[in-house]
């Protein structure tokens, strides 16, 4: 049985890539950031309050903790918009086919063959499935796009061919 799956890179997609990233092979330095965002945030809300007296130097310091909250809250999809800037031309739609020796990725741009072995981590969010390869490269399967069998028998041959166990998150 051969797998296929057409992915679109879209926001939502590359956002999904994002947070499943940061959240697995990322987690320690995701840790280290969102501590030091938070200690950003507290300082600029400190600021405000000492500062109160001055409308100019509230609105700075009350802009920055606006900024500070969006860019904890909001994360991932600014990873996944610079993520799409930076991406090259051709790479929004792939086809992924899956085979018993290897994995072949296809875009306007160029095919790829990939061994099993280069995935890291697999997961499970839902609407699509990751296929991490390391601390800056991922691929997402839609999972609404995969023709060949179900993604529970996707995921199932995935998990016999890498070894690994599918993590699942964001259900």
């Amino acid at each position: 049985m051969i797998f296929q799956c057409q992915t679109v890179y879209d926001q939502r997609a590359l956002t999904a890539m994002a947070r499943g990233i940061r959240k697995t092979v990322r987690r320690k330095h995701s840790r280290r950031v969102h501590i030091f965002s938070w200690i950003v945030l507290a300082a600029a809300l400190f600021a405000v309050y000492f500062t109160w007296g001055s409308p100019v130097d509230v609105a700075l310091n009350g802009l920055v903790a606006a900024v500070m909250v969006l860019v904890i809250w909001k994360e991932d999809a600014i990873n996944a918009f610079g993520s799409r800037r930076s991406a090259l031309p051709g790479m929004e739609n792939s086809i992924t086919a899956f085979f018993p020796e290897y994995y072949q990725t296809e875009s306007a741009a160029a095919v790829s063959h990939w061994n099993y072995d280069r995935i890291q981590v697999l997961v499970d969010t839902g609407r699509y499935v990751l296929l991490i390869l390391g601390k800056n490269h991922a691929q997402v399967l839609d999972k609404e796009q995969l023709e060949g069998g179900t993604p529970d028998a996707l995921l199932r041959f995935l998990e016999k061919k890498t070894g690994l166990t599918v993590q699942t998150m964001g259900r």
